[in-house]
């Protein structure tokens, strides 16, 4: 999917008038759980930000933590077939890229809300994490950059801890 096609706002028709206005850049990362636990086998989630965090491997740790933390059960791992494993996240950015031409989104909660209505088969969930963990170093990130240490209890990931509900 494009990345404009996530800025805000997002506008079914663009007069002259706003035609040259600054847009809210915005970023989504959408992943796919697959898992006996969630109805019809898997689970979508959509993981937005404004550019706020560095976009590198800790932004990706943060995500995968994230959805082992919703579990909240014993984790088997396990792979996926060889080869076409995208097709089921593309498909997820397309149908949200298609409901994007039918409505006028002006705040950045209106894309997360219509990113939950893009679908309901299984019903997205939007996230949009307000702190960090460095996954490197062991301590909290906040958005302002300023460091705090706090060390990881990895059992405390199961309640979410470190995460906006």
């Amino acid at each position: 999917m494009d990345q404009l096609k996530t800025d805000v706002p997002n506008l079914r028709r663009i007069c002259k008038s706003t035609a040259n206005l600054q847009r809210l850049r915005t970023h989504l990362v959408g992943v796919i759980a697959h898992s006996g636990l969630y109805p019809m086998g898997k689970a979508l989630f959509g993981y937005f930000d404004l550019f706020q965090w560095p976009h590198d491997s800790n932004l990706t740790m943060n995500i995968i933590l994230f959805i082992l933390g919703t579990l909240n059960t014993e984790i088997k791992g396990n792979f996926l077939p060889v080869g076409h494993t995208h097709e089921d996240i593309d498909a997820l950015f397309g149908l949200f890229s298609k409901h994007l031409l039918l409505q006028d989104v002006y705040t950045f909660d209106g894309l997360c809300e219509s990113f939950e209505d893009c679908t309901t088969k299984p019903r997205p969930r939007s996230t949009k994490p307000q702190k960090m963990f460095d996954t490197q170093l062991y301590y909290m990130i906040q958005p302002d950059d300023q460091r705090r240490v706090n060390f990881l209890k990895w059992s405390g990931l199961s309640q979410g801890a470190g995460f906006a509900p």
